[in-house]
């Protein structure tokens, strides 16, 4: 029995790993502004093993290649999944922002803060 405990961690040690692997090789394809591959990176990432980053990192490269409305559905979503995360109500702010929707902006902020 402590074979097959110890095998069982070892699979999910593993599979974290990779998961943490795909969403720093997205956020570094955003940093590239390689937008396009981060979004199928994180696409796969979400469907097989979704996390508050991959959420949040969706939707920040849909925000840079002006897919608002699916990075705002996807930053919502995460907000929804991980309610104690301000990064997603920060980011939503920011797309806000960037769509002159200043009452939006400021209450995606004030969330964020609380």
């Amino acid at each position: 029995m402590p074979n097959k405990a110890i095998s069982l961690v070892s699979a999910f040690l593993i599979g974290t790993t990779v998961a943490l692997a795909q969403v720093d090789e997205a956020r570094q394809a955003i940093q590239r502004e390689e937008y396009v591959r981060a979004v199928n990176i994180l696409s796969e990432e979400l469907a097989t093993r979704p996390s508050p980053d991959a959420y949040l990192y969706l939707g920040i490269a849909y925000r840079h290649i002006k897919e608002y409305a699916k990075a705002e559905d996807v930053l919502k979503e995460g907000s929804k999944r991980y309610e104690n995360d301000a990064r997603f109500h920060t980011e939503l702010a920011n797309l806000f922002l960037e769509n002159n929707d200043f009452d939006a902006a400021k209450n995606g902020f004030r969330m964020a803060l609380s």
